[in-house]
């Protein structure tokens, strides 16, 4: 799994420096690139309306405005896996030509794209001032455009879900629904003889739209390609830290329901953390230590997702802990991966049963084969990993997790 960071809200034309550097600061390796927000960054104080901007009628000098965040990020040795594209506007109104201007504009981003090395871009579907019963029509041609730009090249256009304001309310916009966006998938891929299409899916939108990414995620399958990390309070939209959108100490985003539903696919993509807003109320002094919380946060997430993943991994395998979260792993998965017995530091428990295992020694972990893995069922997970590294141990050391459960919830759990 690769976590990039997006550069949407922390670098900018006035601040590309001092932004690459708090990526860098911050543990990423790898960005994705938010093109057409930097090149808005870079004319946005010249000019006062979109019909202004220079790059729609003259989408060659993307190029030129693009070179210095390029030239930095190759310094810094930041790796750009994958680009964002989406030049629509809030204050755009229908023309004849908007539709060739925003495609010859894609189609140039694209380009720009590939020159950087990205192996994905990510091309919101067309909306503005289109009806409803035309967006497939006018999207399919646009897609195949742009699917010309990239044929020669291993290259992925990634389609993403959207909202739209009906009323001055969010609603779900293009690609929410999950059955007609794996038709447009399936379609786009069928017309250009190869899977040259898949989807993003904003983990932000889907807030705003009230939508079981569980249920979505399952349905998209091996064409969910990469996720956008990102927050809201289900009703604006914003792009805050995960986890930072609460409540009375809850959520507001359903964190279980796409950690469950990204294991069911063993999704190993690309997750793109997107924090913009929280960036842009922090002090900029500070920013570094934020984008080191949106990193650790990152990786919290793709460990959840993985734990099935590291399950598989064995052919045996041992518990640490005989407590709760022993009992959860009983519950949810002691199955369809069985393990040997569990062990506990406490003494009063050795030689007993615990649901279904026998509660051994630490010591008896000596007598294992090397390639038997030691499941840490215990919170004290730095603790424990260091007794088992002391006792001279080289077997695997996973860490399990009971926080986000598979489907069915803790209340299957006695």
């Amino acid at each position: 799994m690769q976590i990039l960071c997006s550069t949407d809200g922390i670098v900018n034309s006035d601040f590309t420096r001092l932004g690459i550097r708090d990526i860098v600061k911050g543990g990423f390796s790898k960005i994705i690139l938010n093109i057409s927000q930097y090149a808005f960054d870079c004319e946005y104080s010249t000019y006062k309306s979109w019909q202004e901007y220079s790059i729609y009628s003259q989408p060659q000098t993307l190029k030129k405005l693009l070179k210095p965040i390029l030239t930095l990020c190759k310094t810094a040795k930041l790796s750009i896996p994958a680009a964002y594209i989406n030049f629509q506007r809030s204050d755009m109104n229908f023309e004849d030509d908007l539709i060739d201007n925003l495609t010859n504009l894609s189609e140039e981003a694209v380009k720009c794209a590939i020159e950087a090395g990205c192996e994905y871009v990510i091309v919101s579907p067309l909306s503005v001032g289109i009806a409803g019963a035309d967006a497939w029509t006018v999207n399919r041609q646009y897609y195949l455009r742009i699917a010309e730009v990239v044929k020669d090249h291993q290259v992925t256009i990634l389609l993403e879900n959207q909202t739209k304001n009906l009323g001055g309310h969010l609603v779900r916009g293009l690609c929410t629904d999950d059955i007609e966006t794996v038709k447009w998938i399936d379609s786009l891929n069928d017309a250009v003889g190869k899977e040259l299409f898949a989807f993003n899916l904003d983990v932000g939108t889907c807030n705003l739209c009230g939508q079981n990414m569980q249920d979505f995620i399952l349905t998209l399958g091996n064409r969910l390609k990469s996720v956008t990390l990102r927050d809201n309070d289900g009703n604006q939209e914003s792009s805050m830290l995960p986890f930072t959108a609460v409540y009375d100490r809850s959520p507001r985003t359903n964190w279980r329901s796409l950690i469950c539903g990204l294991r069911g696919i063993e999704f190993d993509g690309l997750f793109i953390v997107q924090i913009r807003d929280t960036v842009g109320s922090f002090p900029l002094l500070i920013r570094a230590e934020l984008t080191k919380l949106a990193k650790i946060v990152a990786d919290y997430i793709a460990w959840q997702i993985n734990i099935e993943t590291s399950l598989k991994k064995y052919k045996s395998r041992v518990l640490f802990g005989a407590g709760n979260m022993c009992r959860v792993y009983m519950k949810c998965y002691g199955e369809e991966y069985p393990p040997l017995f569990t062990c506990d530091n406490n003494q009063k428990l050795w030689n007993n049963d615990f649901c279904g295992l026998k509660v051994k020694s630490p010591e008896e972990l000596k007598q294992l084969p090397e390639d038997c893995a030691i499941f840490i069922c215990n919170v004290y997970y730095s603790e424990i990993e260091k007794q088992i590294k002391e006792m001279g141990l080289k077997n695997p050391i996973e860490r399990f997790n009971d926080e986000y459960l598979p489907a069915g919830g803790i209340e299957e759990v006695d």
